[in-house]
């Protein structure tokens, strides 16, 4: 009975009386509730609806009523919920019963639910209370829904920008490396399997390569890379004496050159044929042609590093170590024992090279197929005119400190990476394709007239 009739003032915790219609009260406590308004204890009145309430007939008998202050101290928090309860039912029910006015916390909202499990509190919950309760806990059961649903899309969106960062991680590495990857994606789809087939069983064994005489060739590959020729090892004098007609003062001083062992030197300028095998399997860029043809025509357009990039690529198709000529090397190889001007006599002659006034078909008008002229001592075709050589060596406007064996000078490239080139081409006038005539070229210099001639390291021969 005594939840109808006592409560706890929610601001200062004291005991305070509660009007209560006599309708919410058990039946079974209706004796007590007579005696006690017969003796002055409770007061009972007329509501404007016409029910009849009771209520303590004054506050202090609360207060003074040590007993009564006992059970109210077990029970003050759940009887200040139930005032909250009621209070703020009155509020959602005047509000239009508003999700705005469901105010009861997760744990407050609790506790008001544990009031169910008191008979003697139960009864003071109206259906109204009830209906706000359950609105209540509908509520919450939506608010954890959005909050687990904005969890999932939280967790969703970490794992989504997760992989968006690895994809660009990814597209980042890829992009830096896009060099290395093509390489090695060209290199296993169509490198090794080329290697495999056309290259590695035709490298020559250590013992046939001991075995091979001087001005013999060999080459290691099925078809379409260089025809190797041997050079065998010699002195020579190199660079032009002051007599020479159109020397040049970058041509001497005359000096002696020892090559000491014997060396390979392609047969031919690299070909268009040589060039496009490498460019078909990813090994080399591909080069234009300016409309000359390809095949037997010499492979154009490459600078020195082109260059460098091709005897590379043929090393590791081999495993043997191609290079580039030093300019020692070159100039050797021209002469083929010979001390005059060409390799065919002091005077340019007629159709014995391609270049201006040199008296062929191709004079100053485009290349010439390689071979198209007769080879030198060595059997080395076209070692003058029709294409410049990219060389090993820096260029150095003198042969002050030059090296007196096949070892290339590399020191002293300067800012534009000068490289020396030698040969003349085809747009070249007959005092430039002379062998002592030397030039320079920037590395990066791509043009019609340039190509290349491979070198290879040998084994020495067999005794």
């Amino acid at each position: 009975m005594i939840p109808w009739l006592a409560g706890i003032d929610p601001d200062t915790g004291a005991p305070r009386r509660r009007v209560a219609r006599l309708s919410e009260i058990p039946p079974d406590t209706r004796p007590l509730i007579d005696h006690l308004v017969d003796q002055r204890l409770l007061a009972t009145d007329v509501a404007v609806s016409g029910e009849i309430t009771v209520e303590p007939a004054h506050e202090a008998l609360l207060r003074q009523w040590s007993l009564l202050q006992g059970w109210l101290t077990e029970d003050s928090g759940l009887l200040s919920v139930l005032d909250g309860v009621k209070r703020a039912t009155k509020a959602w029910d005047e509000g239009g019963r508003t999700a705005s006015w469901l105010n009861h916390a997760k744990g407050r909202l609790e506790a008001a639910e544990r009031l169910a499990g008191r008979p003697d509190l139960a009864g003071l919950l109206e259906p109204a209370d009830h209906a706000y309760l359950a609105a209540c806990r509908e509520a919450e059961r939506l608010a954890q829904d959005r909050e687990r649903a904005a969890l999932r899309n939280k967790q969703r969106m970490r794992v989504v920008v997760a992989f968006l960062l690895l994809g660009i991680i990814a597209g980042l590495v890829g992009w830096i490396n896009q060099g290395y990857v093509r390489e090695q994606w060209n290199w296993y789809a169509l490198g090794r399997p080329y290697m495999n087939a056309e290259v590695r069983p035709y490298v020559l064994a250590d013992a046939a390569e001991r075995a091979l005489r001087p001005l013999g060739s060999f080459r290691e590959c099925a078809k379409d890379c260089p025809e190797m020729v041997v050079v065998p090892p010699g002195s020579f004098i190199m660079g032009s004496p002051d007599t020479e007609k159109d020397r040049g003062s970058d041509e001497g001083p005359l000096h002696k050159v020892t090559i000491a062992e014997r060396f390979a030197v392609s047969k031919f300028p690299l070909t268009f044929a040589d060039w496009d095998a490498c460019a078909a399997v990813g090994g080399c860029p591909q080069l234009a042609d300016s409309g000359w043809g390809r095949g037997r025509q010499p492979a154009i357009n490459l600078n020195w590093e082109d260059a460098q990039h091709y005897v590379a690529w043929l090393s590791r198709m081999t495993g043997k170590p191609y290079r580039l000529l030093s300019e020692a090397e070159w100039e050797y190889a021209a002469r083929a024992g010979t001390t005059t001007v060409n390799f065919w006599g002091d005077a340019v002659g007629a159709d014995n090279a391609n270049c201006i006034h040199c008296g062929s078909r191709w004079d100053g008008k485009q290349t010439s197929p390689v071979g198209a002229f007769k080879p030198n001592s060595f059997g080395l075709y076209d070692m003058q005119g029709n294409v410049w050589t990219w060389l090993a060596d820096c260029y150095h406007d003198s042969y002050e400190g030059a090296p007196t064996d096949a070892t290339p000078w590399t020191e002293g490239c300067g800012d534009q990476g000068r490289r020396a080139v030698r040969g003349g081409g085809w747009d070249s006038y007959d005092y430039n394709i002379r062998i002592a005539n030397r030039d320079r070229m920037s590395f990066a210099t791509r043009i019609n007239d340039f190509g290349l001639r491979v070198a290879r390291t040998l084994l020495p021969g067999a005794p």
